[in-house]
């Protein structure tokens, strides 16, 4: 294994995996009149992070809440939120063409190039965080005007890069914000009044679009689908 650091690199627009959405309207969205209403009130800005957690592997995932749903005909209480922690891809980089395919988390490839990854952060006093949905970062990482875009968004950071067993990584510091969708506690299925569940994948299709509408209208943002 060959080891080769770079770090605080901004990635050419080319590159860049997760390219600002362009925000779909509501008749974009597909959202049909049969479909019910989602109220949805913001969250307060002084409120205290949450933890979101996934009942399928038992990680977690520190938020800041954004806004709280409601669905017609459905008693529970969703939130929608974004990790406190910056997210983090590790990708591998296509030989021919230098672009970029993200890993999924939950991958035999990522259980074997992950320690990489950890261990070039960890040289910089980064911590590399197996959290629920997505890899978080935590350590201090400045953010300079040069990683900003027109817009004051950050951009994706290439953080450093390395090679496994011929196939070469990159570690991204992702700059768009990742919106998750989570549903209120209940404590008959064992999440405690300072956890929050992640939602299935049936349940997260059904309501993603509903909520996506929602948000757009309201806030003019893009959730995760994941």
């Amino acid at each position: 294994m060959i080891y080769r650091k770079i770090l605080l690199l901004t990635l050419p627009v080319a590159w860049s995996f997760a390219p600002r959405p362009s925000f779909p309207t509501r008749s974009q969205v597909g959202r049909a009149a049969a479909d019910p209403e989602i109220y949805l009130d913001p969250a307060d800005e002084e409120a205290p992070p949450i933890l979101l957690k996934d009942p399928a592997n038992k990680k977690s995932i520190e938020c800041e809440p954004h806004s709280f749903a409601k669905v017609e005909g459905d008693t529970s209480q969703y939130v929608v939120a974004v990790p406190c922690d910056p997210c983090v891809e590790i990708c591998m980089v296509e030989p021919d063409t230098d672009s970029l395919t993200p890993i999924e988390v939950e991958t035999a490839l990522m259980e074997m190039i992950l320690p990489v990854a950890a261990q070039l952060l960890a040289e910089d006093d980064l911590e590399l965080v197996e959290s629920a949905v997505t890899l978080t970062l935590r350590g201090d990482l400045e953010v300079d005007e040069e990683d900003l875009d027109e817009e004051g968004f950050e951009q994706d950071l290439e953080l450093a890069a390395f090679e496994y067993e011929g196939d070469e990584y990159a570690i991204i510091k992702v700059g768009m914000p990742l919106f998750l969708v989570a549903k209120a506690p209940d404590l008959e299925t064992g999440i405690g009044p300072d956890g929050f569940e992640l939602l299935g994948d049936e349940e997260n299709e059904r309501l993603a679009t509903l909520i996506q509408a929602e948000l757009d209208l309201q806030f003019g943002i893009e959730i995760s689908e994941e």
